[in-house]
């Protein structure tokens, strides 16, 4: 009985905080592709600084 209420704690804890993680996924990939813009935008000399 313990075990089943844990899963099932887990489970509701996970959905709950689904909207979250979604959200900050896409902020991390946003980000990964400004600073990849960004580098592609750079001279190389200044790059390596």
């Amino acid at each position: 009985m313990f075990l089943e209420r844990y899963r099932a704690n887990l489970v509701a804890i996970t959905l709950e905080g689904q909207h979250e993680i979604d959200a900050l996924s896409r902020k991390l990939a946003r980000q990964d592709a400004a600073i990849e813009l960004l580098r592609a935008r750079l001279p190389l000399d200044l790059m390596r600084a």
